[in-house]
């Protein structure tokens, strides 16, 4: 069944990310990211840190964890605090509160079940909730130009899957999260005269062609019952 495109903006992920946890309580889910190596100031969970009113992180990796916990600590009243765990097993975690937004960032295409982490994020939510959802887009445009030009198809060794604007939305559906918004955009990367270039001259160009981005963002809420 064919798809027209919503509406889409091209924006740089991260500080989308910083302005939607602004003021909010939030739960970062594989709070640890990619980007340790290059220190704190890599780190995004520590930059939702500085802007949201609570923040709590989940990861599976025990020592990544430790390294994000001793840069930016637990607190006695709990705004800041870290749970080391399976985002898929959300509802073993005892995290007892909801959270007014949900981030889940270059994660969903990790893990073997995406659903069962769709529903612990579903029963954490609260009725004004956003979940916010980050993945690789399965047609962004350097992805088709390896294929078609380099005959090659690079992927994290650990991704599972990827997901589109239409089948996202109805892997959502069937756990009861409904879009309101769509976006494409590009993450952080080391600083570089490369990559310098790359924004320069890329971002002008997606920002005319955003369906064409390389990372996908869906904001969900909860369907009325």
């Amino acid at each position: 069944m064919a798809m027209t495109f919503p509406a889409l903006e091209y924006v740089g992920v991260d500080d989308w990310v910083l302005d939607q946890a602004r003021g909010k309580s939030v739960l970062h889910l594989g709070c640890a990211g990619d980007y340790l190596a290059y220190g704190a100031d890599a780190c995004l969970h520590g930059r939702i840190v500085g802007v949201a009113r609570c923040v709590w992180g989940v990861e599976i990796d025990a020592v990544r964890l430790s390294q994000v916990q001793r840069w930016f600590p637990e607190d006695d009243e709990r705004r800041v605090r870290y749970i080391c765990g399976d985002v898929t097993k959300l509802q073993e975690l005892q995290i007892d509160r909801s959270f007014e937004v949900i981030l889940a960032g270059s994660i969903i295409e990790h893990v073997a079940n995406p659903g069962e982490m769709l529903q612990g994020m579903r029963d954490l939510c609260d009725r004004d909730s956003r979940v916010i959802i980050v993945t690789p887009s399965a047609f962004g445009l350097l992805h088709f130009l390896r294929v078609a030009l380099r005959k090659t198809e690079q992927v994290h060794p650990q991704h599972t899957c990827w997901f589109s604007i239409q089948t996202l939305t109805e892997l959502c559906a069937r756990y009861g999260l409904k879009p309101s918004l769509w976006l494409t955009g590009y993450g952080w990367r080391p600083p570089s005269l490369k990559w310098s270039l790359q924004k320069r001259f890329g971002v002008p160009f997606f920002k005319l062609l955003p369906q064409l981005g390389g990372s996908l963002i869906g904001v969900f809420h909860l369907v009325p019952q």
